[in-house]
């Protein structure tokens, strides 16, 4: 069996969570993990695409998140005025 990504160390690591955290300071570590499953493409060839791919898939997955928060409570409002 091959192993991918054999550069991904402590440093990248520390890289990577440094890139996270500034769309995403409250990061949990499941989140990260789904994250990476996620953004990690099957061609992929590099771990450092990382850096580019995981904090946008979690700023996307946050946003549209917020954007259903905020469309069940228009409902929920709409709802009660009726």
């Amino acid at each position: 069996m091959t192993q991918r990504f054999l550069c991904v160390d402590e440093e990248f690591l520390e890289r990577l969570l440094s890139a996270v955290q500034i769309k995403a300071p409250d990061i949990e570590d499941s989140e990260l993990a789904i994250a990476i499953s996620s953004a990690t493409k099957k061609t992929q060839q590099s771990e450092a695409l990382w850096l580019k791919t995981v904090p946008a898939w979690i700023q996307n997955v946050r946003r549209l998140k917020a954007q259903q928060t905020a469309e069940q409570v228009n409902l929920a409002a709409r709802w009660a005025q009726t």
